[in-house]
């Protein structure tokens, strides 16, 4: 359900939070409810602002039942850039936790403000301790494929297709254990609501990771025998990554890149296919004057 653009970035509604929000709020109160949002939130806003800040595009953010959730393009971003994003979210949770903890600590507060923060703390843990796992989708599982190198999209397919399998049925696995834990829990009379809606929606996504058979790719142009596309030129620093010039592509057009100097003058040009050859060789922090002397499209 869309509701509104907000510099750029597309803000939805799940259809979900119609379904879970009742419940969510009969079992864990209007205070307990807040304090998850609020968190879960902050959580994802840090991975959105993390990627604006790595020059990914957030494409949109959706509001699920607890919390944001950001879908980011970080394909061309650099591993360490990518395990930086996916690092963001757990970071912002500990700084809440501890943030939290802190003020319960040496701030004097009414007995109930105490016990929230403290709860407030709980969460905070709890969601970042659960997503740092090694196992997708949660964050955990994305930085380790960043860091292995499986986020760009020039690694081999069946290198990452293996890893991304292997991590999403530990995300099953997780998602599972917590709906064990829930079970434990309540048989032992204490419930803990979270626990199992947490653990099914970790289920639910670690499944489509499983049966997704996307990779992340570099633009692909399927041409029949009578299509056809505009040409646009574009220029851009040698400076530059590969990276950021493949981001900048307009859409609807063939591109051709001019790369230039600090003086504006034309180091070379390079087109759509020469930039992806570039990064795939060079990898994609690669500067486009090192694109253009590897390409041998340097102006004489």
């Amino acid at each position: 359900m869309r509701l509104v653009s907000c510099r750029g970035v597309l803000i939805t509604c799940s259809p979900l939070l119609l379904l879970a929000l009742p419940a969510a709020y009969v079992a864990m109160g209007a205070q307990q409810l807040a304090c998850a949002f609020i968190a879960l939130s902050v959580h994802e806003c840090a991975h959105a602002a993390a990627a604006r800040r790595a020059g990914c595009r957030v494409e949109s953010m959706e509001i699920q039942p607890f919390g944001f959730v950001a879908r980011i393009d970080c394909r061309y971003a650099s591993p360490h850039d990518s395990a930086a994003i996916f690092a963001a979210g757990p970071v912002a949770s500990l700084c809440l936790a501890a943030a939290a903890a802190l003020i319960t600590s040496y701030v004097p507060l009414p007995r109930a403000t105490a016990a929230l923060l403290s709860r407030f703390s709980s969460q905070n843990l709890v969601i970042a301790f659960v997503n740092l796992m090694p196992a997708l989708p949660l964050d955990g599982g994305r930085i380790v494929r960043a860091l292995l190198g499986f986020e760009s999209a020039y690694t081999k397919k069946n290198k990452e297709r293996l890893a991304s399998r292997v991590l999403a049925a530990m995300g099953l696995t997780v998602g599972a254990l917590l709906v064990a834990a829930f079970a434990v829990l309540a048989h032992s009379g204490s419930l803990n609501p979270t626990l199992p809606i947490m653990g099914v929606f970790l289920m639910i996504a670690a499944v489509k990771e499983l049966s997704s058979r996307d990779i992340p790719a570099v633009r692909h142009r399927h041409f029949g025998e009578k299509s056809m596309l505009n040409v646009k030129q574009i220029a851009i620093g040698r400076q530059a990554t590969v990276a950021s010039a493949l981001r900048s592509l307009p859409a609807g057009a063939y591109a051709v890149v001019s790369v230039v100097d600090s003086s504006m003058r034309c180091m070379g040009t390079l087109d759509e296919g020469e930039l992806m050859l570039a990064a795939q060789s060079l990898g994609a922090s690669a500067t486009l004057g090192m694109a253009v002397a590897y390409c041998g499209k340097r102006v004489l």
